[in-house]
């Protein structure tokens, strides 16, 4: 692999990974934005509800509670993409790094 081909995929990489920390700040807000919304969702439940499996049920059919699930899964998933590519931008500048300093073994087992 040529300089130029590394830095064409790390540029891919780097553009498809780009707002990575954004990106986890929204996952982490998402999480704890579903958390405060099924608070809020439990302070409604009815009192005809005792049990925690009756409750939670209740709080599950909320349509409240299933967009944050929504809203997380989302985020989640950006998060996930962006975390892969930055696993593979990475991976590439070892892989880079190490042909590197293989070529460089080999040169001087050849002088």
């Amino acid at each position: 692999m040529t300089s130029d081909e590394l830095d064409d995929k790390l540029e891919a990489c780097r553009k498809a990974a780009s707002g990575y920390g954004d990106k986890r700040g929204l996952k982490e807000t998402a999480d704890d934005a579903l958390k405060t919304v099924d608070a809020f969702i439990r302070e409604d439940v009815p009192d005809e509800y005792k049990t925690v499996a009756e409750i939670d049920a209740w709080v599950k059919r909320d349509p409240r509670h299933t967009i944050g699930v929504e809203m997380k899964k989302k985020r989640y998933s950006d998060f996930a993409a962006a975390e892969l590519y930055k696993a593979i931008l990475f991976a590439e500048v070892d892989k880079y790094r190490t042909d590197a300093a293989t070529d460089r073994d080999i040169n001087k087992r050849h002088r």
